[in-house]
């Protein structure tokens, strides 16, 4: 089975896909996984419903579209910030905040958001799993120091559970910073 069906689609289909996926986004983060159905997805995007199935065979396979749209948004973020200029803990610690704060405006400050991360963990797991290693190879690489790896991995942890406690933006940012900047000291 391909992992991104997308690729054998003509330029229109291709199109039609997109737009679903990003209907399917906004009305998962608004109504949280349950209360999204295909019916909804359909009448959002203007197209009737066996439209969407010709796309998609259910609910499961549009999130999963849904969470590789964002674990793509979410790579391109960490890797344009950790490609600025800068030291080596600034720009770590500015593309763990690009990625937290964009999980944050995708899914964290949803109401549905716990709801949201159980989906994302049963149909998406190995697809955030998958990135957050390509993250944490990135930040290893970036270290290019002994050890690397397992720097890049506690920072990925630390800086995941920061993500996780606090709920102001800027006070997660400043954090990730300190904590960054702490351990690459």
């Amino acid at each position: 089975m391909d992992d991104h069906p997308e690729t054998f689609l003509s330029p229109v289909k291709r199109a039609r896909r997109a737009k679903i996926v990003a209907a399917a986004r906004d009305l998962f983060v608004e109504r949280g996984f349950r209360a999204t159905t295909m019916e909804a997805v359909a009448a959002t995007v203007g197209m009737s419903k066996v439209t969407v199935y010709g796309y998609f065979p259910d609910k499961d396979a549009v999130f999963l579209a849904v969470a590789r749209a964002v674990a793509e948004e979410i790579e391109a973020a960490f890797d344009a910030a950790l490609d600025t200029d800068g030291t080596v803990p600034d720009r770590v610690a500015a593309a763990l905040v690009a990625k937290h704060a964009l999980v944050a405006r995708t899914v964290r400050d949803s109401i549905h958001a716990a709801e949201l991360f159980a989906a994302k963990d049963r149909t998406a797991g190995a697809v955030f799993a998958a990135l957050d290693a390509r993250l944490e190879a990135a930040i290893a690489t970036t270290l290019d120091r002994p050890g690397a790896l397992d720097t890049a991995r506690l920072l990925f942890a630390a800086t995941q559970g920061i993500a996780n406690a606090v709920e102001d933006d800027g006070t997660r940012d400043t954090d990730i910073g300190r904590l960054v900047h702490a351990v690459l000291a």
